[in-house]
């Protein structure tokens, strides 16, 4: 019996030398917890400043995402396309989130959420004006484009544990020479979280 009983203990002395420095290491939030999320997204933009040809409000804007949240702290990646087939001059923009800071509030089914972001925009259609050249510092010169930065709040529904639609507002302010401007808008989508 004292045999067995050596071999228990030492057995038992050899699994917890083993599991126990394994389970001992610190377990890094970073590395255990995580939750990545992709969305489509459409909404409407209005131009606060008067910058021809977005001088107003452009009826569709399509946007994707990317973003990955440890806990109640996401950054995101997002593209957006402004246009408006319907105006008199054509209006094609494309705004770029280089990178999104984002606090949530909540992480259960509602998540409520602020973000600011720095970003960059080009009007793709504006009239090209080089520097130098007369009327490049012209108010109604083109587009908002250039650096940007944005301010948004909004709300993400968790539907399933999978799937949320999101809604949000944001104002943003694109600076360039000559092409500042300010915007303001509002967008609507769904998402994936895996």
């Amino acid at each position: 019996m004292t045999t067995v009983c050596r071999i228990a203990v030492g057995l038992a002395f050899g699994l917890a030398l083993l599991w126990g420095p394994a389970a001992a290491q610190p377990t890094y939030p970073e590395l255990a917890q995580g939750e990545s999320q992709i969305s489509l997204e459409t909404g409407v933009v209005h131009w606060l400043t008067a910058r021809a040809p977005l001088a107003g409000f452009a009826p569709v804007a399509v946007g994707v995402g990317f973003g990955h949240r440890i806990g109640r702290a996401r950054l995101a990646w997002r593209l957006q396309w402004i246009t408006d087939a319907f105006a008199d001059r054509p209006v094609s923009f494309v705004h770029v989130d280089l990178l999104s800071v984002e606090k949530l509030f909540s992480e259960g089914s509602l998540r409520p959420y602020w973000r600011i972001a720095l970003g960059a925009g080009i009007d793709l259609v504006g009239d090209a004006v080089k520097l130098g050249s007369d009327g490049y510092f012209n108010r109604e010169n083109g587009a908002s484009a250039g650096l940007s930065l944005s301010f948004g709040s909004g709300l993400d529904v968790m539907i399933t544990n999978g799937v949320f639609a999101r809604v949000e507002a944001i104002g943003r302010v694109h600076g360039g020479a000559g092409r500042t401007g300010v915007t303001a808008g509002l967008n609507g989508g769904v998402g994936l979280a895996y």
